[in-house]
């Protein structure tokens, strides 16, 4: 073989392959429908992670984070009952939860040193409003049993330890009584 057709050969092959992916290209695109990974994650143009798809034991969730790769903002995905979202602030320990339980679903709302400060659910029987104090050792409740509405407030007792001890209740009996009792920082009924 001859330099000269050394030379024509390789630029020809050159040639070749580019009309050729430009027809196919043009004939055949390359779009694609379907995505398919087992965890997504949407980054800045550092690196940094601004949400997260993906896919564990118990179904989809996404989770969005904010600039300093925490997780606060959003959370959405699945417990076993159902599904789930999660909002909190850049203090993690303020935000909100809605969820799905057994009967019904939960909303709790909780703030800076304070567990849960309110919680609203569906259960069995109905709906139940619970508020909690910052210091979690009293609440006031107020929903339904099985024989109808009910009213508790607790507090700690007379040693400090103990907490949520029943303190007032009002509520309908089994048998469509009304009842009211109230206890002493002891536990004596009144």
């Amino acid at each position: 073989m001859s330099k000269r057709f050394s030379i024509l050969l390789v630029v020809l092959t050159i040639v070749s392959g580019l009309i050729g992916g430009a027809i196919t290209g043009r004939v055949l695109p390359h779009k694609s429908k379907v995505l398919t990974v087992e965890e997504l994650r949407v980054v800045d143009k550092d690196g940094k992670v601004g949400a997260v798809m993906r896919v564990d034991e118990l179904g989809g969730s996404v989770s969005v984070y904010d600039k300093d790769d925490r997780l606060s903002g959003v959370s959405m995905g699945v417990n076993k009952s159902g599904g789930v979202v999660l909002t909190s602030g850049k203090d993690v320990s303020i935000g909100a939860y809605m969820g799905v339980g057994g009967d019904g679903g939960t909303v709790s709302v909780f703030g800076k040193d304070i567990e849960i400060g309110a919680t609203m659910c569906v259960d069995k029987f109905g709906g139940n409003v619970s508020v909690n104090a910052r210091d979690g050792k009293s609440e006031a409740e107020m929903g339904v049993n099985k024989s109808g509405g009910v009213v508790n407030v607790r507090g700690k007792d007379s040693s400090d330890e103990v907490i949520n001890e029943l303190r007032a209740t009002m509520q309908v009996t089994e048998h469509g009584d009304g009842v009211i009792g109230l206890w002493d920082k002891n536990g004596n009924l009144e």
